[in-house]
């Protein structure tokens, strides 16, 4: 595993339970929760961050995942059932860097939970094939 993967399993490990305390004290939509459906309900962008949301959360979160395995979730585009869906979440899981170009829509939206970046504070570096690819 190189440096950058092992920060971003780091900042992943150490941001979500973080923003789970956040999400009690300021989201409306836990207001209403009760000891039998205390669980929060965390949607994840695809696959391999809804797995990460399962096994860290356990049972203290409803692990939704969004993009459905097998489909490309570069491509993917939420329905109106997506949505809704969404908007009665209490955080959302996404990759970042332009992976999910529908979030800025959400936020647009006013959406009411926490989207959780997993990019964050993570540098891109340009490969060299970006670099060579302006010259031509």
């Amino acid at each position: 595993m190189n440096k950058q993967t092992k920060l971003a399993i780091i900042a992943i490990a150490i941001v979500i339970p973080l923003s789970s305390l956040v999400v009690y004290g300021t989201n409306p939509n836990t207001d209403s929760l009760s000891p039998e459906n205390s669980k929060l309900q965390v949607i994840s962008s695809f696959n391999p961050l809804h797995e990460f949301v399962q096994n860290v959360g356990q049972d203290k979160v409803d692990a939704i995942l969004l993009v459905p395995i097998g489909v490309e979730p570069h491509d993917w585009e939420p329905t109106i059932k997506d949505v809704q869906k969404m908007q009665t979440s209490d955080m959302i899981i996404i990759n970042g860097i332009g992976f999910e170009n529908w979030v800025e829509k959400l936020e647009e939206n006013n959406y009411p939970g926490i989207i959780v970046d997993t990019s964050n504070g993570i540098l891109v570096k340009e490969s060299e094939e970006d670099e060579h690819a302006d010259e031509h």
